[in-house]
């Protein structure tokens, strides 16, 4: 999904998400009857989102593992933060 700040995605467009709001009440007739039916609002999601979002539910959570692990360190005053490698790996993606 993109953001496009004061311009809205046009519907076509991959990624776009296209919502169809209605203003209320609908006026059915059939054979001189008038119905009123309540109008339902209606979201669409682009075949590109789909895509996307079946790819991140295949993700497998395998930092859980990881997660734990660190947290047990921690608790048990174990967990040492090297700020040379913190260090360098901010100065790499500068």
């Amino acid at each position: 999904m993109k953001i496009y700040g004061n311009k809205p995605p046009t519907p076509n467009e991959p990624g776009s998400v296209t919502v169809q709001k209605s203003s209320g009440v609908k006026n059915k007739v059939s054979s001189g009857n008038v119905e009123e039916t309540a109008a339902k609002d209606r979201v669409e999601i682009s075949g590109k989102m789909k895509e996307l979002m079946a790819l991140i539910n295949q993700i497998p959570e395998v930092r859980k593992e990881k997660l734990e692990e660190i947290k047990k360190s921690i608790e048990s005053g174990n967990y040492k933060i090297d700020s040379l490698k913190i260090a360098e790996k901010i100065l790499r993606e500068i």
